[in-house]
């Protein structure tokens, strides 16, 4: 046996000892003595707990979680970057987009960017009949659709008909071009980014113009009440130039290209 097991006989039946007993280990004799154990003091003192705080009231917290609630719905419904476009007539329902009355809304669309790409590029000074040239540039480089190819370059045609014999057109042809599809960005409020893009801009007896040009199906007589539909595009073109350039008078016209009319805004 080993000295730990016969420690371990000696100490298994604690009822049966005395406070002082004798452990043999073979020859040797080893004095065991049970000290019973008291109860331990805790040393530090249990320091009481401060008094809780009254829980606020409940009206005050309802009416700030409510009102974030609706600050995120409106930012999160905001668009952060806007256009003149989206602004026409003051709510997107009022928006209105070139049209060519009885047509596919595509052509609608295309005719529109093919004419301002015509515009873009044209020199008002060159004879009329080189325009047909850039018409078929620009319908080759933005129709898509072999079948709506002839129909866009066939109103084109027409339209710059009549402009190119137009008050507006012959006004133009006098002017110093300043500027052609002008990008611009600016700040519209805390929260939201105006961007667009100016389609010309100009000086004629030592005033600068700013001319969007549109290419919607409406009458000579009915031009006046469109671009009344447009004039928060005119504003906001007006203010970019303006704070571009220092210039705080600056004068706006829309040019309606198929009835060949402007409109002072």
């Amino acid at each position: 046996d080993t000295v730990l097991s016969l420690l371990r006989e000696t100490i298994v039946d604690e009822e049966n000892t005395s406070a002082a007993d004798q452990i043999c280990i073979g020859t040797s004799r080893l004095t065991r003595v049970m000290t019973p154990a008291k109860k331990g003091v805790r040393r530090h003192r249990q320091q009481a707990l401060p008094p809780k705080a009254p829980f606020p009231p409940l009206g005050p917290i309802l009416i700030r979680r409510q009102d974030r609630k609706l600050e995120w719905e409106k930012r999160r419904i905001t668009q952060r970057r806007v256009t003149p476009s989206s602004l026409a007539g003051g709510s997107p329902d009022a928006v209105f987009s070139p049209t060519v009355t009885g047509r596919d809304p595509d052509l609608a669309r295309l005719v529109g960017v093919c004419a301002h790409a015509v515009l873009e590029q044209w020199d008002f000074a060159k004879p009329r009949a080189e325009i047909g040239v850039v018409i078929e540039q620009a319908c080759r480089r933005y129709v898509a659709q072999d079948h709506l190819m002839a129909d866009v370059a066939g109103d084109l045609t027409a339209l710059f008909g009549n402009f190119l014999s137009s008050e507006p057109y012959e006004r133009l042809q006098r002017a110093t071009v300043l500027g052609r599809e002008v990008p611009f960005v600016m700040p519209l409020g805390e929260e939201q980014i105006m961007e667009g893009v100016i389609d010309l801009i100009y000086r004629l007896d030592d005033r600068i113009w700013i001319a969007d040009y549109k290419t919607d199906d409406v009458a000579a007589e009915d031009a006046q009440v469109r671009a009344d539909r447009y004039r928060s595009q005119a504003e906001m073109y007006s203010r970019a130039v303006a704070s571009a350039l220092g210039i705080p008078a600056l004068s706006f016209q829309f040019i309606f290209l198929r009835p060949g009319i402007a409109i002072d805004v």
